[in-house]
């Protein structure tokens, strides 16, 4: 079984989850309740995602969407903290022992390598495609748009 992670709130002692020293009086926080992320990262609800939800308790003040809070998310100690965890966590996973068998196998050698720059969309909702990719190092989002706005559904790292 899994170690338990901290959560953001854990971490960060924000006082905004549910029954919190703040919830009170700055609100409970959405990433302590958003059970639709449960599990992500090995996170009680969105306490491992946290960057992925609005309305979180960042800087002393409440933070606004996904998009508007990207950079400073993506700067935050608790969000590398969770990706090397995450990606330390993840590195023998059958898929690519698989991959990288030294028996020469055809999925390997047909690979190609490509560079994509932070906040670069690299898949579209909506487009058929044949590419599957494996993220080496980083980490990115599923985000998927319905009327109008993004919304993240997913966190994948190495």
């Amino acid at each position: 079984m899994d170690e338990k992670k901290q959560n953001c709130w854990e971490y960060k002692k924000c006082g905004r989850e549910t029954g919190g020293n703040k919830a009170e009086e700055l609100g409970i926080c959405p990433a302590s309740e958003d059970a639709s992320f449960n599990g992500i990262n090995r996170g009680e609800n969105a306490g491992r995602i946290c960057w992925a939800v609005a309305g979180t308790f960042c800087g002393d003040k409440v933070q606004g969407t996904f998009a508007d809070k990207r950079q400073s998310c993506m700067k935050c100690d608790f969000f590398r903290r969770v990706r090397e965890d995450e990606g330390a966590a993840n590195l023998e996973t059958k898929f690519l022992k698989y991959l990288f068998r030294e028996d020469g196998s055809p999925l390997i050698e047909n690979m190609t390598y490509q560079y994509i720059k932070a906040g670069e969309r690299f898949v579209t909702q909506g487009k058929i495609e044949d590419t599957a990719f494996i993220i080496q190092k980083g980490s990115c989002l599923a985000i998927v748009e319905l009327d109008g706005e993004l919304h993240p559904v997913y966190h994948y790292g190495e």
